[in-house]
């Protein structure tokens, strides 16, 4: 578990700076307390800092093999990397190390550009190869851990763990992508491959790249020219001397269902069994390990197998809210002490502008998803007593959580089956009787939903995840960028275009689960797990998000996840071998703040700065009108707009200068 950063030369054999590569892991300090180093040749500086799981003592970084002229900096773990160990030593490689970074780079040595391929495990992976002349960048597929690139003047490239180390290392200010700008205030998050500044790019999960490098002459410069992971820049015009290769994409977790042919009790103790494996590949003998527990099922059900495994009683940690709207403490608190676990409550009973703060610059760029807030506390409050905290991320995508799948899947029918216009107005009556009876903002969400479908917009599963009205977002952007207050303007990918709603050959949750798996998880979740942890020196992990736990999820028909009336069948069931009904028999909350209440409470000053922020007006390019009447009305509680001034408060903290 690190940071990873460096400078290549993509045109000849020139030493980068070492002192900017310094600079750049002084930036992401944070990831790795155990250690930090540079090493660098022409044509190269790459470096780590390492936060010490696998061998403490000896898987320094970055890790080298002089006799193959390979350099590999690596973050993540890869979970079988003993397995793969074996199998290398018996082709004849001799290990120097216990490290499973000495593993990813005999790997490579071996198997090339497909090595990945043997992997199960999280990663983000920088390999430089002398001869011949070779840059590799890769991401695993469901984007735990992140990796952002900057392409330089004069034939450089830059990468490193977070963006904030790429920040101004140009020498000159980046210029905002206000296609991404607009994602933060519909979504709350950026879509990769882009981010916030045109000048950087992150690569998606499952993402990688080769660069063949100049060896003694000048090679031909690439035909067509255009990166995938880097869509705004020109290859040919910036890199005359390099060719480029986007390698095979490792696609995130995909449906198939039917594949796992099992029923009853098979099918529950199959899961079992693979949840059971993939949680004892997180645990690591003699390194401090906790759960993150909820009061949801996902959580629990791990907190039950994990205290199996370890035969001690685990620690738990959650966090507790003076707001009963958001508070699951009383449920995490039961199922620790039902379990036998040490369990710790962090309350949190406000929080500061510096809070805010802190927790923004962690991303570098615009993140709008509040309960990061949260997360850094509870993260902050387990630091002294975990290297290593185990979370539920992936078990609502997976295995059917969400409210939105249901919905999607109903809304998806009726657009199917009437037409379009039939079909919408059933759907708002719907949304309407729902916003009647139950007050509930997601009635919105479902009636955009259908809006989108019958427009023949090209993901109407986007609307489900929308922060934000599409109305308020046009009156926001100024008449140049409008077209991106539409979600699926501003979500579609680089090469998309505009065309007629396909109906997937896919079931309406199957189309769901993807959505998920491509778009929320790896952005919001696991983009949020990855900073708000590292930030403290804590690995989180996810079992769910185990390779043999997604296939197995992915594999199982929908009718097996989820019913007109009830949500992760199999997990309900699962929790049954671990807690009585009664811990887990009940409305699902989720991980949300009350962020309503802090931006018209402790946050107030912050949400009244808003009104005279020039960075949103200058640079950002919002109407100054539209910003006022959003905090009038939200302070006033004409309505509830407060995620999308949270978002507008992440992007001017991401234009402010920085201390």
């Amino acid at each position: 578990m690190c940071g990873i950063a460096g400078i290549i030369d993509l045109n000849g054999h020139r030493t980068p700076d070492v002192g900017a590569v310094g600079r750049m892991l002084t930036t992401i300090a944070h990831r790795g307390p155990d250690g930090s180093r540079v090493v660098s040749s022409a044509g190269m500086a790459i470096g780590a800092v390492r936060l010490a799981i696998v061998d403490r003592q000896g898987g320094h970084q970055p890790f080298q093999i002089p006799e193959l002229g390979i350099t590999v900096a690596f973050n993540g773990e890869i979970d079988n990397y003993l397995e793969l160990r074996e199998e290398l030593v018996a082709t004849g490689a001799r290990f120097t190390t216990d490290s499973d970074t000495e593993v990813v780079a005999r790997s490579f040595a071996e198997w090339g550009p497909s090595f990945h391929e043997h992997f199960r495990g999280m990663y983000a992976v920088a390999i430089y190869r002398d001869q011949p002349r070779t840059f590799l960048l890769r991401r695993s597929p469901y984007g735990e851990k992140p990796l952002y690139v900057a392409h330089l003047p004069d034939g450089w490239l830059a990468f490193a763990s977070e963006a904030n180390a790429l920040i101004g290392i140009e020498g000159r200010k980046s210029i905002i992508n206000m296609k991404v700008a607009s994602q933060v205030l519909a979504l709350g998050f950026p879509l990769a491959p882009e981010t916030f500044f045109s000048s950087i790019t992150q690569l998606d999960a499952g993402e990688g790249h080769a660069f063949e490098l100049e060896q003694d002459g000048a090679v031909e410069p690439p035909q067509g020219g255009v990166c995938k992971g880097t869509p705004a820049l020109n290859l040919r015009a910036t890199h005359p001397a390099s060719t480029i290769e986007p390698l095979a994409h490792d696609s995130p977790p995909r449906a198939h269902e039917g594949r796992v042919q099992l029923h009853g009790a098979a099918l529950l103790d199959e899961l079992h069994e693979r949840l059971r494996i993939a949680i004892g590949r997180c645990l690591k003998p003699g390194v401090p390990a906790g759960i993150f527990l909820s009061g949801g099922i996902d959580s629990a059900i791990i907190a039950g197998i994990a205290n199996e495994i370890v035969g001690d009683s685990i620690p738990t940690f959650s966090v507790a809210f003076s707001d009963a709207r958001f508070d699951e403490s009383a449920h995490a608190v039961a199922v620790a002490r039902h379990l036998g676990l040490r369990h710790h409550v962090i309350r949190i009973d406000t929080i500061t502008p510096e809070d805010v703060r802190r927790v923004c610059l962690s991303h570098g760029e615009p993140f709008a998803d509040p309960s990061s807030l949260a997360l850094r506390k509870l993260c902050e409050f387990a630091s002294p007593h975990l290297r290593i905290a185990l979370g539920g991320d992936g078990g609502d995508e997976l295995f059917g959580g969400y409210d939105r799948q249901r919905a999607y899947t109903l809304i998806r029918a009726l657009h199917t089956r009437l037409p379009a216009r039939v079909a919408h107005g059933i759907a708002a009556l719907l949304a309407t009787l729902m916003r009647v009876f139950a007050g509930d903002s997601r009635s919105q969400r479902m009636e955009r939903c259908s809006s989108a479908f019958a427009r023949h917009d090209r993901a109407p599963y986007m609307e489900l995840l929308a922060i934000s009205d599409e109305q308020d977002r046009e009156r926001l952007l100024n008449d140049k960028f409008k077209p991106f207050a539409r979600l699926a303007a501003a979500a579609a990918r680089p090469d998309d275009e505009p065309r007629p709603l396909p109906i997937s050959r896919l079931s309406a949750f199957d189309e769901s689960r993807q959505y998920e798996a491509s778009t929320y998880l790896p952005n919001d979740l696991c983009s949020k797990s990855d900073r708000q942890s590292m930030a403290l020196g804590i690995e989180l992990r996810s079992p769910f998000l185990d390779r043999g736990v997604v296939d197995f999820a992915m594999g199982v028909g929908g009718d097996q996840h989820v019913s007109s009336f009830t949500s992760k069948k199999l997990l309900r069931q699962l929790a049954s071998r671990y807690m009585p009904d009664e811990l887990w028999t009940r409305p699902k909350m989720g991980f949300g703040v009350p962020i309503a209440c802090w931006l018209r409470g402790p946050l107030r000053s912050m949400t009244e700065s808003l009104r005279d922020s020039d960075v949103l007006v200058n640079e950002a390019h919002l109407s100054r009108d539209a910003i006022v009447d959003l905090v009038n009305d939200h302070l006033s509680e004409r309505r509830d707009v407060s995620r999308l001034l949270y978002a507008l408060i992440t992007i001017d903290l991401a234009l402010s200068p920085r201390s």
